[in-house]
């Protein structure tokens, strides 16, 4: 039966034992009395004759009584309790998944030294405890579940944090809920978090520390050249010097010292030789090393082949204008299937293929009556303003369930947004020979966006730069091989065709590719962008503790009280009364 404390500031009591100790070192002065006889003077104890100072310890029964008076009520101010031996508590360890406690993380124990004995104190509130390992980002579920805590450590010693900023308050609730009901919660972090609920134990193990490194990155093309620009910054609140260089295939730059001032920025730009596709920039090293280094590659998007238009199109004009606005992009060979189209459709018909198809007035269409122009929430036309379009909606045919309209002119729809057998189309429901819509930004964006997502959805090789951990929107056959990211930081990573949309960007800076089969879709390198995370100006050591209420109700439930309890009361007394009157007799 393990015994535990429910108050162990209890056991401040025993300090009162050095000063007992201290009272007998001293000895009182000698007082002269003048006698006319000698046998009425009693057989006295020895005492100084030189005043107040410390002498020898003796011995006598009411320092013992005294000694004995103070543990006694120590243990009762400690107050004892048993364990019941079919107590059962679970403990949820939640681990901060934020990059920043890479800072921090050493060999074991996460690199946090206290978690052993923490977690030894929390396993005293039970006879027996079930662990529970999770990560606050809840990528990987569950790392541990079980009653053994040396295997909770090892498992907490091989975890690496691997998510920028993010919300624990999902993770911890359910961790919360997990315990429920009597069990608890201890958070480990590297800062104080807002997003903590109350009623968990939070430990802090970080520190504030000076860091410098990568923040943002640019990349564009000037006179036939790709110029990059990277922005290095100083997130100490001191000036900081440090050493930079680039790398490529071909070898390294030679290093250049550059000074930072405090909470300062520093843009640094070159040019990528034509000959390389790839480059890293690397700076400095730090305690923090995920920002100090910058992997990059020569941006290659996927090119989207756009079907003959008609040479005797009414709209010839109006789309020429468009696609020399267009990126990436070419005209369909013979016998080469196209991407996209732009034609034009009768409402009462359903065009065929992707694109975009313009319905056209025949007549001209009367002046709209000037109803105003509404757009539907969605990522087409989000931000953009309408209120300058002129354009008069054509006949329309009921349109489909699947159908979702984008643009209204009071209750007629002006662009419509349709999946037609696997095809996305977006149709226009007005005559842009007659509108002014060609010349109107919004519309030219809501066009480049809609082509943006049918270059998302091909599947075809592409090269590009990604943060680390991003979600890669990667299109993949559904029906085909396995999808393997394969990168320089870390093992191949064989997913399903189906889960391929969960992929995402390796937790360190560096170069991966992606393959379906034998067939190469991406080409990438992730950087570490998260400027949040890579300040420690609010890092620091400390510890937060559930209520007392809490913590006595947890301990009220697996344990009963010392039933000796009023004995040791009444021993206490009686010691008291015994010390007082040895201590008289001695004096």
């Amino acid at each position: 039966m393990g015994l535990t404390f429910g108050n162990p500031a209890g056991l401040w009591a025993l300090g009162a034992i050095p000063v007992i100790l201290l009272i007998h070192f001293l000895q009182r002065e000698t007082r002269r009395e003048s006698v006319s006889t000698l046998f009425l003077i009693e057989r006295l104890h020895r005492e100084t004759q030189k005043g107040r100072r410390l002498e020898r310890l003796r011995h006598s029964a009411s320092l013992w009584l005294q000694i004995l008076a103070v543990i006694l009520l120590t243990w009762l101010l400690v107050e004892p309790r048993w364990l019941r031996p079919d107590s059962v508590q679970r403990i949820a360890v939640v681990l901060d998944d934020s990059v920043s406690m890479r800072a921090f993380a050493g060999d074991g124990e996460a690199g946090v030294p206290e978690l052993p004995s923490v977690l030894r104190r929390l396993q005293r509130g039970a006879a027996e405890t079930e662990w529970i390992l999770l990560e606050s980002s809840g990528r990987r579920g569950t790392l541990y579940s079980g009653s053994d805590r040396r295997e909770l450590l090892e498992r907490a010693g091989n975890w690496r944090p691997q998510t920028g900023s993010h919300n624990a308050a999902p993770a911890l609730r359910r961790a919360i809920a997990s315990v429920h009901p009597g069990g608890s919660v201890l958070f480990v972090t590297d800062r104080r978090r807002g997003d903590a609920p109350e009623g968990i134990e939070v430990l802090g193990v970080g520190e504030p520390i000076a860091n410098a490194g990568f923040t943002g990155l640019r990349l564009e093309e000037r006179e036939g050249r790709l110029v990059w620009r990277a922005l290095v910054r100083n997130y100490s609140e001191q000036t900081e010097t440090r050493t930079w260089w680039a790398e490529f295939d071909e070898g390294t730059t030679k290093p250049e010292e550059i000074r930072l001032e405090p909470r300062g920025t520093l843009a640094l730009s070159g040019v990528l030789p034509e000959s390389a596709d790839r480059a890293a920039l690397v700076l400095e090293s730090d305690r923090f090393g995920l920002d100090d280094r910058l992997p990059l590659v020569r941006p290659a998007p996927k090119t989207l082949i756009l079907a003959a238009p008609d040479a005797d199109s009414p709209l010839r004009a109006e789309l020429t204008a468009f696609l020399d606005s267009l990126e990436h992009w070419r005209e369909a060979g013979p016998q080469e299937n196209a991407d996209f189209r732009f034609a034009t459709f009768n409402p009462a018909e359903d065009p065929a293929g992707s694109g975009v198809f313009f319905a056209l007035a025949d007549p001209a269409p009367p002046e709209h009556t000037g109803a105003p122009v509404t757009a539907e929430r969605h990522p087409l036309t989000e931000n953009l303003a309408w209120h300058g379009l002129d354009a008069a909606p054509v006949e329309t045919f009921p349109l489909r369930p699947e159908d979702t309209t984008l643009l209204w002119r009071g209750d007629q729809p002006l662009l419509v947004l349709r999946e037609n057998r696997g095809q996305k189309q977006l149709l226009v429901y007005f005559d842009l020979r007659t509108s002014n819509a060609d010349r109107l930004p919004a519309f030219v964006i809501l066009l480049h966006r809609f082509l943006d997502e049918l270059r998302g959805a091909k599947i075809a090789y592409a090269r590009r730069n990604v943060h680390t951990g991003q979600r890669l929107q990667l299109a993949v056959d559904p029906f085909g091989e396995a999808v393997t990211l394969r990168s320089e930081t870390g093992p191949e990573q064989p997913v399903t065709a189906s889960r391929a949309s969960l992929l995402r960007a390796p937790g360190d800076p560096g170069f991966f590719s992606l393959h379906q089969g034998d067939n190469l879709l991406l080409e990438a390198a992730a950087h570490f962008a998260d400027s949040r995370e890579a300040d420690f100006r609010d890092a620091e050591t400390f510890r937060l503790e559930p209520g007392r209420d809490r913590q006595r109700e947890h301990l009220e439930r697996n344990s009963h009280r010392d039933f000796l309890a009023p004995l040791w009361m009444l021993l206490l007394g009686g010691v008291l009364l015994l010390s007082w009157r040895c201590s008289d007799r001695e004096t």
